[in-house]
């Protein structure tokens, strides 16, 4: 065991801590051993050639009194080390790059870092410089050594750490003369290589990267940013910051897309595995933060043409870090506001869906306060569909629960609509608003009734528009306000829109605000019970109506007020009293303007029949022009109806708008009676247009009215006017309990069959070939006769033609004269089946059929569509039992094979 007093010195020691030794005097020197006494001597000898490498003669004469030979050869080793030191200080080239050589060869980590950064702080020469990436390159080598096999720890000590991160300090301190002889890049270079190998070194060189990162040459920072990617997330970023606030130079914002990308590629590699949790820690979230905001600073800064690639390698760093979405909220906010063109304006919009609800409504707000542009205007309906995916979104994952906080902020959205719209106005972008906000209301507004109060007041606001067409679009969003906000907005329109297109679309407000009504009624038959503050604004509404008619009067359209306020009294008589002084001005009507309305709408009626039907005065007379008006598509058929049978029918058609139902019901008649052709896809594609919310199932219940009955009635007397129409009230209307008059006309086969009947399927239709098809299928006899009133042909699309008109035992009814096709996949195949067969006829107690469209001529053949159907209704009654086993020389099946369309 070595003695107490004895202290070994490592060889390879240096100390590089002040001279702290006290000089040993000789009455010291009895009180300690000898191999103490050396030791300590040794100390301040190698202390002393530390600070003064140049002179190791001095050194020598101190040691010359020792006799220690290791100790001596240790000290020749460390005076070698000052004169390694000592060529590193020179400008001479030869002699500079064989010490720098001989430094990496012999020399610890320890010794090679401190006399490299003593290099780097003294040596100001040329050599130097050039040769700094080399120096870089020597620390590398001796790390390497350190390091042994590759992915083995470095384990430096504190010292040898201390000594590295010098180096890097003293680049850092040296960087500027660095830069004035051009050299930059050899110290990138030298950085690379030596953090390939010895990455855990880049956290003690993360300031001098960020002292890279100010270089004004634009090819040289691109290369200095590459080096940010060897940095951990807090000082990557640390060091992107600093360059986004300290970098002013035109090559800094032009390579701001490479540092964002640099950012999202160390990110990447700290998340792992795609889908993994990123877990930030707190510093980090702040570094990145700060360099969000560094951003944000330094956007006034870029150019238009670099902006391009800025909003790209946002957009890709978001995408892949949706946790940091919420960090880049007030930088998004600003590249909108400072978007320069319509274009970018738009490709910055879709930054604003990697962020959470509160802070999409809250960019966009800001939009719509800070930039009135041209380009924020047009595409202001990109602004609201963002804002309309972000909610749908967030009521997908919340079940339509919001904060407070997310409340507030698109309560505030609206509130900056309302301050933009003047601007939007102005630029005549205004449909752009409609538009989208149209498919904001349809699928949010409608379903959240604390989002659409919101609205309220920007719905207001759009009703001041001038516009006919938008006018009557803006009306239809105050369909799901709450009563009194819905009350309210159109009181507004009332007074302050005293547009003449406001005059022409009362009778949508008024309209509209019975449908809401109608909805707080609830049940047919039901109270309406209104508070306080909804009936005062009803009685607002009211009081506006009767300021407007002035108005109304002067662009002729009294039947516009007079027929909507009808209706909606007839509805909800409780209202009577809100209204009297409405009516009473209503029905101070001259008997003149009376004729004059009614001759507009049946100018064939004669004036002695037009006197009887205005004489029962203002509210009866109103209740009749205003169901001409409604089923004006009937007026043919009404006037072949007797004058004394014509107000009774009339009044009887009159409860067709009545009722739960009646507001729906009317509108799908009219758009059954509105199409231009009888293919079963113009009413439907027109009625989810008008009406998307309505269930088409519903259809029956609809229907289920005496209203109905009177209606098909008259349709009944002159079927060929209006066939389609016909056959689709009768497939949706079930006449289980057929008033006798109507099965007199109809004259029905009575069937007892389960069959049901529906208004489309699937966007199934039939081109105008089905008639030349069906002859011929006849001709060919393939054809199959479905419970004696329906033929099937096999020529063209599968589909059934009507001989005659059944009703099924639950009431509906195929009209004869009409196509239709089986649906149901089971049906189908038995029909096949039986003509594959050879069975010419077939009784079905069950199937699904599609109503397609009605029968029309035959243009190929020249054929009459009356004629076509009796020849049909000739061919059932001669077809046998048997098809032919071939149909123009091949089996019945490769004739159905051959000749079939889509099934």
């Amino acid at each position: 065991m070595p003695d107490q007093n004895q202290e070994t010195l490592p060889t390879n020691k240096i100390l590089n801590e002040e001279k702290l030794t006290t000089p040993i005097r000789p009455h010291e020197q009895e009180r300690v051993t000898i191999p103490r006494f050396i030791s300590n001597r040794i100390q301040d000898i190698r202390r002393f050639l530390t600070h003064n490498p140049s002179n190791p003669e001095r050194a020598l004469e101190k040691i010359a009194v020792l006799d220690l030979p290791q100790e001596k050869e240790n000290l020749d080793r460390l005076i070698d080390y000052g004169s390694m030191t000592q060529g590193l200080l020179s400008h001479n080239e030869e002699q500079f790059t064989r010490n720098l050589r001989a430094v990496g060869e012999n020399l610890s980590v320890n010794e090679a870092a401190t006399a490299l950064a003593r290099m780097t702080r003294e040596n100001h020469s040329d050599v130097a410089t050039s040769n700094i990436g080399d120096a870089i390159g020597v620390l590398n080598n001796n790390l390497n050594r350190r390091r042994g096999e590759a992915g083995a720890p470095l384990n430096l000590t504190a010292e040898e750490t201390a000594a590295v991160a010098d180096f890097f300090s003293a680049i850092r301190e040296t960087l500027p003369r660095i830069r004035e002889n051009g050299r930059e890049s050899y110290v990138t270079n030298g950085l690379h290589n030596l953090f390939r190998g010895n990455q855990e070194l880049s956290v003690m060189a993360a300031d001098l990267i960020g002292d890279l990162l100010m270089s004004e040459d634009f090819y040289t920072l691109r290369d200095n940013l590459s080096l940010v990617n060897e940095l951990p997330v807090r000082e990557a970023a640390t060091a992107l910051a600093r360059m986004t606030r300290e970098n002013h130079s035109d090559v800094a914002t032009s390579n701001i897309g490479d540092a964002i990308g640099v950012l999202n590629n160390n990110l990447n590699r700290r998340r792992g595995e795609a889908g993994a949790p990123l877990n930030l820690t707190a510093e980090e979230t702040a570094a990145v933060a700060d360099f969000f905001s560094g951003l944000r600073e330094m956007l006034p800064r870029i150019q238009p043409g670099d902006r391009d690639l800025y909003v790209t390698s946002l957009h890709n760093l978001l995408r892949r870090n949706q946790e940091l979405s919420v960090m880049a909220a007030d930088l998004i906010g600003n590249l909108l506001i400072q978007a320069d063109n319509s274009d970018r304006f738009r490709e910055s919009l879709y930054l604003t869906g990697h962020l959470p609800l509160r802070e999409v409504a809250t960019v966009l707000a800001r939009v719509t306060r800070e930039n009135h542009s041209n380009a924020a205007t047009l595409y202001i309906d990109d602004v609201i569909s963002t804002l309309r995916r972000s909610l749908i979104q967030q009521h997908n994952r919340q079940s339509n629960s919001f904060t407070a906080e997310e409340t507030a902020a698109v309560a505030d959205f609206f509130s900056g609509l309302r301050e933009m719209l003047p601007f939007i106005q102005r630029n005549n972008h205004e449909k752009w608003v409609t538009s989208a906000f149209e498919e904001l209301h349809r699928e949010v507004l409608n379903r959240n009734q604390e989002l659409s109060v919101m609205a309220a007041g920007f719905i207001g606001d759009l009703l001041i528009t001038r516009d006919y067409d938008l006018l009557r679009r803006h009306i239809g969003f105050t369909d799901r306000l709450p009563l009194r906000e819905a009350a309210t907005v159109l009181a507004r329109m009332t007074r302050e829109n005293v547009s003449h297109n406001a005059a022409l679309c009362v009778d949508e407000a008024i309209t509209t605000l019975d449908a809401n009504l109608n909805r707080q009624r609830g049940e047919d038959g039901a109270p309406l019970s209104l508070t306080a503050e909804e009936t005062a604004a009803v009685a607002d509404f009211f009081s506006g109506l009767r300021e407007m008619l002035p108005r109304i009067r002067e662009n002729n359209y009294w039947a516009g007020i007079a027929f909507p306020v009808n209706t909606l009294l007839g509805n909800h008589p409780e209202l009577a009293s809100l209204a009297s002084d409405l009516v009473t001005e209503i029905w101070i009507t001259p008997a003149e303007d009376l004729t004059k309305e009614l001759l507009k709408l049946a100018p064939e009626l004669p004036r002695s029949e037009i006197a009887q039907l205005i004489s029962g005065g203002g509210e009866e007379t109103v209740e009749l022009l205003q169901t001409l008006r409604q089923l004006n598509f009937l007026n043919e058929s009404l006037l072949d109806i007797s004058s004394a049978e014509r107000r009774d029918r009339l009044k009887r058609l009159s409860q067709l708008s009545k009722g739960k139902h009646g507001q729906v019901r009317m509108r799908i008649i009219t758009h059954i009676f509105q199409q231009e052709n009888s293919q079963n896809q113009s009413f439907l594609s027109m009625l989810n247009e008008e009406q998307p919310d309505f269930d088409i199932r519903e259809l029956p219940e609809v229907f289920n009215d005496q209203a109905i009955y009177d209606l098909i009635s008259v349709l009944a007397d002159n079927p060929q006017v209006n066939k389609f129409q016909l056959a689709l009230l009768l497939s949706q209307t079930s006449l289980t309990h057929m008033p006798q008059d109507l099965r007199g006309k109809l004259k029905p086969i009575i069937a007892d069959v389960d069959f049901k009947i529906k208004p489309e399927h699937g966007g199934w239709w039939l081109c105008n070939m089905a008639e030349p098809r069906l002859a011929t299928s006849m001709e060919n006899t393939a054809v199959v006769l479905v419970n004696g009133s329906l033929l099937v042909k096999f020529d063209g699309k599968f589909s059934a033609l009507c001989l005659q008109n059944t009703t099924t035992k639950e009431g509906f009814t195929f009209l004869e004269g009409t196509w239709y096709s089986p649906v149901d996949r089971k049906t189908r195949d038995i029909i096949k089946r039986s003509f594959d067969e050879g069975e010419a006829k077939l009784t079905l107690e069950q199937a699904e059929w599609a109503l397609m469209r009605n029968l029309e001529d035959d243009s190929e053949n020249n054929i009459a569509s009356e004629d076509i159907l009796q020849r049909a209704r000739e061919f059932a009654q001669n077809l046998g039992d048997k098809l032919p086993d071939t149909m123009r020389g091949i089996s019945r099946e490769q004739y159905r094979e051959s000749r079939r369309e889509n099934g």
